[in-house]
């Protein structure tokens, strides 16, 4: 089963979210110069900067996921192996 068509498209669609935290953050950021102090300027400020954070956050996520589920690989050593010589 190819599931590369599918693999693609999850990848940009985080790339997509990606973009749209960033530019949302961005706007943020903006928006938080427009108050001179108070809540509306520290929600703004708060908000962008975690916005960025979860752009961020996405962007590493669509590129460190594998491209395919690797099932049958072995990644740690089996259960009847034991390296305790007790």
């Amino acid at each position: 089963m190819d599931t590369a068509p599918a693999v693609t498209t999850v990848k940009r669609t985080y790339r997509l979210l990606a973009a749209l935290f960033a530019v949302l953050g961005v706007v943020f950021l903006w928006l938080a110069t427009v108050p001179d102090g108070g809540f509306f300027k520290g929600f703004f400020q708060g908000g962008g900067a975690a916005l960025i954070v979860m752009a961020v956050f996405w962007l590493v996520y669509s590129f460190r996921r594998p491209t395919q589920g690797d099932t049958t690989g072995m990644w740690r050593p089996s259960a009847g192996r034991s390296t305790d010589e007790s």
